[in-house]
């Protein structure tokens, strides 16, 4: 495409409702590249083609160009012409998220929960926008939803690891990050993690065992390496107190501790 009206010509009546998002997409990365505006494209075919499913998803994803209200006043517009279709609410929900108004993310996830009960994303997130109000129950639940439908989405597991952690059920949480480190063997921040949970636990061997393989596999730069050094030094220390405390109570030596 060398100019504008070749673009439009590409999305015109009566194509224009029978355009693949593939095209739409297409048109408005080859005028990117071109060193185009491609909102302001995208801006003139939804004038023209207000029905125009695509051309409102594609309006969507620009809000680097556009802003991101611009982007939920096109997904409204899209839900309009199809109000059944419960990726759309998810994908309202994760923009009004972003800029924090969580009583309308929460609804439109849930509302793309009801359209389809088996979408595991509005899950997640509804339990992302709750654990950030505080609703911790809630959020668990929500995340234990996602993980039973989509088992494979790392994240969901993370974030109920993270939750499980920080309402204190620690077994259940060793547990799942026990199944991080099989699955991502040479991520360090999964070892890290799990030997802070297992230090916190009082799992001194275990801890430090995780420790270890974090820092093996930190870069040298990372603060996280150095971390995690100083955190299997206090794994030391009171494995070294550990040791010392039978003796000290039974009386037979007293050792400084």
């Amino acid at each position: 495409f060398t100019n504008r009206s070749q673009l439009e010509a590409l999305v015109s009546e009566p194509e224009a409702e029978r355009q693949p998002p593939a095209v739409i997409a297409a048109i408005a990365r080859q005028l990117e590249q071109q060193g185009g505006n491609a909102a302001t494209l995208l801006r003139i075919l939804i004038n023209r083609y207000p029905q125009n499913f695509w051309l409102l998803i594609r309006m969507s994803y620009t809000d680097a160009n556009t802003g991101i209200l611009e982007g939920i006043g096109c997904l409204r517009a899209a839900i309009a012409l199809r109000p059944g279709y419960a990726r759309l609410f998810n994908a309202l929900g994760g923009k009004q998220r972003y800029i924090h108004r969580d009583d309308e993310a929460i609804a439109s996830f849930k509302r793309a929960i009801e359209l389809d009960p088996s979408y595991w994303e509005p899950h997640g997130n509804l339990g992302d926008v709750l654990a950030r109000r505080g609703q911790l129950d809630e959020a668990v639940a929500c995340f234990r939803q996602a993980a039973e439908l989509e088992p494979a989405a790392g994240y969901i597991q993370w974030r109920l690891g993270q939750l499980l952690r920080k309402q204190g059920k620690h077994p259940e949480a060793i547990e799942l990050y026990r199944q991080f480190a099989a699955w991502w063997p040479e991520d360090p921040e999964v070892h890290h993690n799990r030997g802070l949970l297992l230090f916190e636990f009082g799992e001194l061997a275990e801890a430090a065992t995780s420790l270890r393989r974090a820092i093996e596999l930190f870069p040298a730069d990372n603060p996280d390496r150095q971390a995690a050094q100083s955190q299997l030094a206090q794994c030391a220390a009171f494995d070294s107190v550990a040791a010392k405390l039978p003796a000290f109570l039974a009386g037979t030596d007293q050792p400084a501790i």
